[in-house]
Parts: structure tokens; C-alpha cells; sequence
């Protein structure tokens, strides 16, 4: 059993905000303990969801050794596997805001520490609760929609140059290291 209150760190400031939100509104269930991003700036602005004792650091080892009971994992999807098994090696619950693995050696790398961690891993799909996602679930399961019978799709994002350099701030973003279909789990 985890403590009460869970002291959470978070690992990616800008998209770590939503659940630092809802840390702060966990009616003290939980509290955000340490929160983790290169950016400064993203730094500063998820203060606002935390608490006057939250640590701030740019280093993934500080947070680490933070204190935390779990770790959201908000970094670019494709980074997740290996920060996650470093959690989990640490006997740190884990919760990846989204796919964690690229490759089927993460996938192997992550499942046999979180069998030899006894840690909790969690896979979450930021997406499933997406106000619109959710609409279309209930006019699908009203029938509104008729009936699937197959579906297929691809995830690629519809981005003028200008709106895929906002969101690639540099080279090491996985939108400039991979196709964007690799990032699947939007699609359906």
C-alpha cells in the first residue's frame, strides 16, 4: 500500500501539468513532490499546480533520489521504457502518460523490471479522456454512429511547417527522430 499522502514526482513539466492539477486537487491524496524538465521556463509555470515545498530539477537522477513514492512519466513518449525501468529499479512506482516502448527490446526491458521491481507500472493513454474521444464513445455506444464492422487508421498529425516547429523545439524531440505514424495510440 502507498502512503497517504502519495508523494509524486513528475518527469516533463509542460504535459506533467494536467496531472499536477489533479495531484492538487486530490484532496490531499496525494502531493507533487518533485517535478523534472530541462526547460526552466516549464519549470516555473507548473508551479502554480504545486505546493510550496515541491522541489524543481533538471536532472532526472535528482528526482530520483526526491523521495517519491511514483513517478509520471510526461517526457517524449519515445524515452519512456528506459526511465521507467530506472524507477522501477529503484523499487518507484511508475505511471508512463502514454506508450512507453518503441521498440520490442523495451518492450521485454520494461516488462521483466516491473516483474522483478515489484513496483507498479501503469500504462496510460492521455488521449481515452479527451472530451471530444469521450463524446464520440457515447454517441458510438448510443448507436447514433451505427455499428463498427472494420476500422483502420494511421496517426499523423495535419501540421503546417510553422505548427511542427512549435512543436519540435529541437532535434532530440522524437517528431524529428521518427515517423509521426510511429505514435499510434490517438488513431483509433
Amino acid at each position: 500500500l502507498l502512503p497517504n499522502p502519495v508523494k509524486i514526482g513528475i518527469f516533463g513539466a509542460r504535459r506533467g501539468e494536467a496531472y499536477a492539477c489533479c495531484v492538487l486537487n486530490s484532496r490531499g491524496r496525494g502531493v507533487v513532490t518533485c517535478v523534472c524538465d530541462m526547460n526552466t521556463q516549464r519549470l516555473e509555470t507548473i508551479k502554480r499546480f504545486c505546493n510550496e515545498s515541491t522541489k524543481y530539477v533538471t536532472d532526472f537522477d535528482e528526482l530520483l533520489n526526491a523521495g517519491c513514492d511514483a513517478i509520471i512519466l510526461c517526457n517524449y513518449f519515445n524515452e519512456h521504457a528506459k526511465f521507467a525501468v530506472k524507477c522501477l529499479e529503484r523499487g518507484i512506482n511508475v505511471l508512463s502518460e502514454t506508450t512507453a516502448c518503441v521498440t520490442m527490446k523495451e518492450c521485454v526491458e520494461l516488462v521483466e523490471a516491473s516483474e522483478k521491481s515489484g513496483a507498479v507500472y501503469m500504462l496510460a493513454e492521455n488521449c481515452a479522456y479527451m472530451y471530444q474521444i469521450l463524446e464520440l464513445k457515447k454517441l458510438y455506444e448510443g448507436g447514433t454512429l451505427g455499428k463498427a464492422v472494420y476500422t483502420e487508421s494511421e496517426y499523423i498529425h495535419p501540421m503546417s511547417p510553422e505548427e511542427y516547429a512549435m512543436y519540435t523545439p529541437n532535434n532530440k524531440h522524437w517528431r524529428a527522430q521518427m515517423p509521426s505514424c510511429y505514435y499510434h495510440t490517438h488513431s483509433l
